[in-house]
């Protein structure tokens, strides 16, 4: 799965595990957004969270210092101003601030701004839990199910404790709550070692990840139709009446032969089932695969194979943005964790796609189709 665009003329690309960045020397993309940006500042503090799929940024100074919040969603490419609860931190800037994945949300420390009735520098510590965003979708002005972000930022103020044998209490509590999480993570994650043979099955089921079906993919082909969408494939059906998407029960069924290093599947009979991954490169923003390209390169690298083939494309296996549900975004966040396993695994085979369509394809077929991209 390759994250970037296009490639520019005369960028260097380095992959490993399926992963790909395409850099450019001295070459800056200018990012045109929407929404309410902070105001011109410096001296603020900016993290990224992976749960958001953005980047916070708190306070600052603008000729006067600030205690303001924005959010910016990558794929929304939009900024939101957040309101807050609780004790937001004071007016600052130069301050520090640092996400946690294990807290769920950031950390602000100190920096420079009001300390009682007078200015100068501070050691407070405030920590803000994740912002949830739902329902934002590209036609936000019309839906009245979008939301406005809002930090559930319950802003709590950290007291940190002048006598140091309280100190080093709380340390030990804290210590021994860390060391209970981290455990029982470990057990959490005994599943998806390596070089556990069904850590792939388990990967599965855990992230409801969904492979697609290969003789579906022959007959969009043959339709002329592009990669779904998650959410739409789940509901789709094959001219047999199979579901497009191989289903829970199937991969419940799935088991690994460790001698022939084969996996099986036992719902009807055992059958062989190749696992494939297919990694690439995204050719516009709207869809990966905007002129089909990626699914015919698919199709024609996989048609040899006997059994079951089942395809795991990361636009139609996984939920795509906007995920409006807790499911779909606990899904995607579960599947990013062990994103490794579907392409490192030794159950799974990586079909690689790392050219783009030629030019020449792109204007036949939008000249056809009376479209900027084959699936506009």
């Amino acid at each position: 799965m390759f994250f970037a665009n296009a490639l520019p003329a005369g960028s260097k690309q380095y992959q490993f595990l399926g992963v790909s960045c395409t850099f450019k020397d001295n070459w800056w993309l200018p990012i045109k957004s929407r929404g309410t940006p902070p105001s011109r500042r410096n001296w603020h503090s900016m993290a990224w969270s992976n749960a958001a799929g953005g980047f916070y940024i708190f306070g600052g100074y603008d000729g006067s210092s600030l205690n303001d919040l924005y959010l910016y969603v990558r794929e929304a490419g939009k900024w939101w101003q957040l309101e807050t609860d609780g004790a937001a931190p004071s007016r600052r800037y130069r301050h520090s601030m640092a996400w946690s994945d294990a807290a769920g949300g950031f950390y602000i420390f100190g920096g420079y701004g009001e300390v009682g009735s007078s200015w100068g520098l501070l050691n407070d510590l405030y920590f803000a839990r994740e912002v949830a965003v739902v329902n934002i979708t590209s036609n936000e002005g019309s839906n009245p199910n979008v939301t406005k972000p809002k930090a559930a930022v319950d802003f709590a103020l950290i007291v940190l404790g002048l006598s140091v044998g309280a100190s080093c209490c709380l340390l030990v509590v804290v210590c021994f709550f860390y060391k209970r999480r981290l455990l029982s993570q470990d057990d959490e994650c005994q599943d998806f070692k390596l070089d556990n043979p069904l850590a792939v099955k388990n990967l599965l089921l855990y992230a409801d990840v969904r492979p697609v079906r290969y003789k579906f993919l022959e007959e969009i082909l043959r339709a002329g139709k592009p990669w779904p969408r998650r959410q739409e494939a789940q509901d789709m059906n094959m001219e047999d009446g199979q579901t497009a998407l191989v289903t829970r029960e199937e991969l419940e069924s799935l088991w690994y032969d460790a001698d022939k290093r084969r996996f099986y599947q036992t719902a009807e009979g055992t059958v062989e089932v190749h696992l494939f991954s297919v990694s690439h490169i995204w050719e516009a923003m709207e869809h990966p695969d905007a002129w089909r390209y990626q699914l015919q390169e698919t199709v024609r690298g996989l048609q040899h194979l006997d059994g079951l083939v089942w395809v795991f494309f990361d636009y139609t296996s996984l939920y795509q943005y906007p995920r409006a549900t807790e499911h779909q975004r606990k899904s995607f966040q579960r599947a990013l964790e062990h994103m490794h396993l579907l392409y490192a695994h030794d159950g799974i085979n990586v079909l690689i796609i790392d050219q783009p369509t030629e030019q020449a394809t792109k204007q036949m077929m939008e000249q056809e189709e009376g479209a900027t991209t084959a699936v506009a």
